[in-house]
């Protein structure tokens, strides 16, 4: 078919195409890579909604919860220094596993980190991880840049990935919570 090109004519040709079909298996890694860490709409585990109580140990008390229903997520934290009581709308649900996924939120009132929630920024993302009957890891996003918020749904569905989960949750230090049954 390609008689008429040299032996090095072809050789050049044969190299350029076998570097253009890398390439293009490449992208589409890349590219597969990037949609399976795409957020995809899903629906809030029922098993997860209920009062979920930290419970230090040595304690009869609550440290914090959260109380999370089909519309709604509310937190209460016993320790102002770390941050206060807050609600917030759910507006978006991806479920990465059966026990594992992330809840975008928009806060509706409430302080954070000792302020007024900041109403140019009001959404953030929480993390659940190891859903089983009654136990659940709970964890706010937080990177410590002093603005972890977005303005916008759509920057929050962008930010708060499954591949970005360990960059803002150190789950060695998150605490299971226990799933309130009174």
């Amino acid at each position: 078919m390609f008689s008429f090109l040299s032996s090095f004519q072809k050789k050049v040709l044969t190299a350029f195409f076998v570097f253009g079909f890398l390439a293009a298996g490449l992208t589409g890694c890349d590219s597969s890579i990037a949609d399976n860490d795409a957020n995809n709409q899903g629906t809030l585990p029922e098993n997860l909604q209920g009062e979920w109580v930290f419970i230090p140990p040595g304690s009869n008390t609550p440290a914090d919860y959260y109380n999370i229903s089909e519309s709604t997520l509310r937190y209460v934290m016993d320790d102002p220094d770390y941050g206060s009581d807050y609600a917030a709308a759910i507006r978006f649900v991806s479920n990465y596993s059966n026990d594992s996924g992330v809840i975008i939120i928009e806060y509706t009132q409430g302080y954070i980190f000792g302020a007024d929630y900041d109403v140019e920024y009001p959404f953030t993302g929480i993390y659940y991880k190891n859903l089983g009957g009654n136990t659940v890891q709970l964890a706010n996003a937080y990177d410590g840049s002093g603005r972890t918020e977005t303005a916008t749904l759509d920057e929050a569905k962008a930010k708060f990935t499954r591949n970005k989960m360990d960059t803002y949750v150190s789950w060695a230090y998150v605490q299971p919570y226990m799933k309130n049954t009174q």
